[in-house]
């Protein structure tokens, strides 16, 4: 892991690049509504200062990304089933189901805007769509059926998960793999 207080200001450096090597970026230029796509070529703080935006700050956005203070490590290993469960659920489902519809319109618009002279870029939607789909399948089969029998088995009072769980586990994990 790569020490946040280590990575230099980059901020010289063109947009569209910064948010190729830096991929918490892209939340904080969209925030921001700093242009990364045609607007990539101009340093990010060319963009910053033409913005009226603090070049610094923003960077410090990117490079840390969360307030600082939250440097704890989460020890998943001592969490209950149920605990795990509902962390899996509020914390990487919903960040999936909100991330999607937003990759999905940054595609479409760049697909709009640049689609005719590269077609490649429509094919590279169609098969994110495709992903998209099965993804949120997935998520659902989780939600509405593992996760439920998870959370009611230890309600029942038991203490780990019986042989009775290895056959749906086995599919998602299945799923995991595609």
């Amino acid at each position: 892991m790569v020490d946040s207080c280590s990575i230099p200001n980059n901020t010289s450096l063109p947009v569209a690049e910064v948010v190729l090597t830096y991929p918490n970026a892209l939340s904080v230029l969209t925030r921001y509504n700093i242009d990364y796509c045609c607007g990539g070529k101009m340093s990010f703080r060319e963009a910053c200062d033409k913005a009226g935006l603090n070049a610094d700050q923003i960077w410090g956005e990117i490079v840390h990304g969360r307030p600082s203070g939250n440097s704890y490590q989460l020890r998943f290993t001592t969490w209950s089933a149920p605990l795990l469960v509902d962390f899996i659920t509020q914390n990487h489902h919903a960040y999936v189901k909100e991330a999607i519809p937003q990759l999905q319109e940054l595609l479409d618009k760049v697909c709009n805007v640049h689609g005719e002279d590269h077609i490649e870029l429509n094919e590279i939607r169609d098969d994110f769509n495709d992903l998209a789909e099965e993804l949120l399948s997935h998520l659902e089969k989780e939600e509405k059926v593992l996760f439920p029998s998870i959370k009611s088995h230890f309600r029942e009072g038991k203490t780990f998960l019986s042989n009775n769980f290895e056959g749906p586990i086995s599919v998602m994990e299945d799923e995991h793999e595609l």
